[in-house]
């Protein structure tokens, strides 16, 4: 009996708590000023300061930069749609782990676009392609667009979509695109 009385007491604290946490979350929501929104990166270090103080845990910091950069992007991308950190976070994502590349799609879909700097995405892509080679052909493909949309040099983009339809996985229609760029 005191058994269930206790059970019965834990499960209505329980219940009690969960009610509560929203009222309580939506007070300290509304208090919040314009100060806290307020952009947090003030400093990004250079990726030779930063390997110091990481010895062994670059990618996990990556990793960690990698989440911030998304959502410092859509933060802005939702508000003001400038983004003055983006290049350089980006850089620092596939300085210390270039084999990660969801962040060459990235570079290669939204700093052209968003940040208006091809150069900053091609200079990116171009690291990806020699840090990845042909185990992935989207970053050369990438390079090769970038090539023929922005600066139309349709040679440059023929010469990276044919190393792109050398990877094993490439689709075959990769080589006849490149072979249109000829």
């Amino acid at each position: 009996m005191r058994r269930a009385l206790r059970t019965a007491a834990s499960a209505g604290a329980i219940v009690l708590i969960l009610i509560a946490i929203v009222p309580v979350q939506n007070r300290l929501t509304g208090i919040k000023d314009r100060s806290w929104f307020a952009e947090r990166m003030t400093f990004l270090p250079e990726t030779a300061d930063i390997r110091k103080l990481l010895p062994g845990f670059e990618t996990i910091y990556a990793n960690y930069l990698w989440i911030r950069t998304i959502l410092y992007f859509g933060s802005h991308y939702l508000t003001d749609r400038d983004f003055p950190w983006l290049i350089g976070m980006v850089d620092m994502v596939t300085r210390l782990n270039p084999h990660f590349y969801p962040a060459y799609e990235f570079a290669a879909l939204m700093i052209p676009d968003y940040c208006g700097n091809p150069d900053a995405a091609r200079v990116i892509l171009e690291r990806g392609v020699a840090a990845l080679g042909t185990k992935n052909h989207k970053v050369p493909f990438y390079l090769g667009w970038l090539y023929h949309r922005h600066y139309g040099d349709n040679i440059r983009a023929a010469q990276y979509l044919s190393f792109a339809a050398y990877s094993p996985k490439a689709p075959p229609h990769i080589a006849g695109l490149a072979a249109t760029f000829y």
